[in-house]
């Protein structure tokens, strides 16, 4: 794809007062803070992940915020390494039991939940590569914010779009 038509995708004619184009925007900022923070918001999606792991389509869900999953397994991660390292230097004796426990207990089923997100869709990919693929090329391709296709892979895009939706 080159840089025209990504622009054009990412940019339509009068993105500016498009309110579909804002929301979806601010939506995709959203789903990435939340995969973030507080990942655990998360759990449903990844129980349901876990359900269907051998269908990418459910899995796709998780792909959209892939890189905030992984951001949240970092965080988390080193927010743990950081308790460790107060705890093992004394440092923690102001710390009520109950927020440690709380604060030790967040940050193991944010990092959980990311790891199992980012799990179920590494295994997925390198499994069913083939339907990767497609769902990646529709992503890639497909015509966003109710504007009508213009290339050939725009229409192969929604032609594919389409067959996925009636199966």
């Amino acid at each position: 794809m080159g840089l025209r038509t990504g622009l054009r995708n990412e940019f339509p004619r009068g993105w500016w007062r498009s309110a579909p184009w804002w929301l979806a925007g601010l939506r995709e900022i959203g789903l990435g803070v939340v995969a973030v923070v507080a990942t655990v918001a998360l759990l449903r999606r990844a129980v349901r992940g876990l359900r269907s792991r051998d269908e990418p389509g459910a899995l796709s869900v998780f792909d959209r915020c892939l890189e905030g999953c992984l951001a949240g397994l970092l965080a988390h991660l080193a927010g743990l390494l950081g308790l460790a390292v107060l705890g093992l230097r004394g440092e923690l004796t102001a710390v009520p039991a109950l927020l440690l426990v709380l604060s030790v207990a967040w940050a193991l089923v944010n990092a959980a939940t990311a790891g199992l997100a980012l799990f179920l869709v590494a295994r997925s990919r390198w499994a069913r590569q083939a339907e990767w693929s497609v769902i990646d090329f529709v992503a890639a391709w497909a015509p966003r914010y109710g504007r009508p296709p213009e290339t050939i892979e725009e229409y192969k895009a929604e032609r594919l779009r389409g067959t996925d939706e009636e199966v």
